[in-house]
């Protein structure tokens, strides 16, 4: 297994050990689906207003979303499409995966909605987004929706962390 670069970005005063715990969840979410080369996430920890104002300007949605996906490699359910040569970048040598933003309110907020801690949403929410990033989507019919929510299940079984 090749080593995966995830760095995580945010201005925001958060807990010590949820940067610990996203680069975990996404290096476990990678594990899992056999990303046998070496690639590169960003995470961004954000607001509700810098997160409405992102998916208004990329995705035509004014409203605030607890995380959003920006893919950077084409995968389909987890396979990877393209030839990794051609997608390694020349100053890091590594393949960049793409970029997930995470709202720092919406974890709060969805925590306490569905009554687990803020762990917990964080982890969801950054095994949801790199399996978005890996060409998983709940949104492509029944089937897929299906795939990408027993993925999370597992993946969240084998990090130990429950509702």
């Amino acid at each position: 297994m090749k080593d995966h670069s995830i760095e995580v970005f945010t201005e925001l005063k958060i807990e010590n050990d949820i940067t610990d715990l996203l680069l975990t969840c996404a290096k476990t979410v990678l594990t899992h689906e056999k990303i046998d080369f070496a690639c590169h996430i960003d995470i961004e920890i954000t607001t509700n207003a810098e997160i409405k104002e992102i998916n208004n300007e990329h995705r035509g949605k004014d409203y605030a979303t607890d995380v959003l996906s920006f893919p950077m490699a084409e995968f389909k359910n987890g396979k990877f499409l393209d030839d990794v040569q051609f997608c390694i970048d020349p100053e890091t040598k590594l393949v960049p995966l793409g970029d997930m933003i995470i709202s720092y309110d919406k974890v709060l907020e969805q925590a306490l909605e569905y009554g687990h801690s803020n762990k917990r949403e964080f982890a969801f929410l950054t095994v949801h987004s790199v399996l978005h990033l890996l060409g998983y989507d709940h949104e492509q019919g029944d089937d897929d929706c299906a795939l990408m929510r027993q993925k999370e299940k597992d993946i969240m079984n084998i990090l130990d962390i429950q509702r």
